[in-house]
């Protein structure tokens, strides 16, 4: 059985439709923004490889010692709890 007709009613549902839209429009532009980001943040660090820099620690790539893989280390092994033997 359908609602009855009801002026309240109408304006609630074309308020909350109105809702629903500019949340997903607001969703679409967020996920937009963040590829965006991803694509400048790559474009960077390729640029930043290219003039023979890390990217991460701002030293020529001879002098870096890879630090990527330390601070990898480290963040696996806060997940970890420490075991002292």
């Amino acid at each position: 059985m359908p609602l009855p007709v009801d002026p309240e009613l109408a304006k609630l549902e074309l308020f909350y439709e109105r809702a629903v839209v500019s949340r997903k429009t607001a969703e679409a532009l967020e996920f937009d923004t963040r590829r965006r980001e991803d694509e400048a943040r790559k474009q960077l660090y390729e640029y930043i490889r290219e003039i023979g820099y890390c990217p991460h620690c701002e030293l020529q790539l001879e002098e870096c010692k890879g630090h990527g893989q330390v601070v990898h280390e480290r963040i696996r092994d806060r997940r970890r709890p420490h075991r002292d033997k």
